[in-house]
């Protein structure tokens, strides 16, 4: 997806410059903004962190005060918490990766 954003943010712009040379002003203007738009979800999309599966190796790496909150929470009976918690730890750990690694390894 990032290559069709700067693809789409590319030709826009062009098409803006093209349109403001030819002194066609609002239609100049609006792909310029369209630009805009598609370089932000560019940005936005180079951002987002890696998806990330939960492993035993994942599992080793968490420090030993969150994986004894993680247990505690769990025991208390409010596992949502223990997959927030989990979440916050483990950066690109998806929803329901969070929810099989609480019931699974915890």
């Amino acid at each position: 997806m990032k290559v069709v954003y700067i693809l789409a943010a590319v030709a826009f712009g062009v098409t803006g410059i093209t349109y403001l040379l030819d002194s066609r002003w609002g239609w100049g203007i609006a792909a310029i903004v369209l630009a805009l738009v598609w370089v932000w979800l560019a940005v936005r999309e180079f951002k987002k962190p890696q998806p990330v599966e939960f492993t035993e190796e994942v599992a080793r790496a968490l420090e030993p005060g969150t994986k004894a909150q993680v247990k505690q929470l769990k025991a208390d009976g409010d596992p949502v918490k223990a997959i927030k918690l989990l979440r916050e730890s483990v950066p690109g750990l998806g929803l329901a990766e969070a929810k099989h690694a609480v019931d699974e390894y915890f």
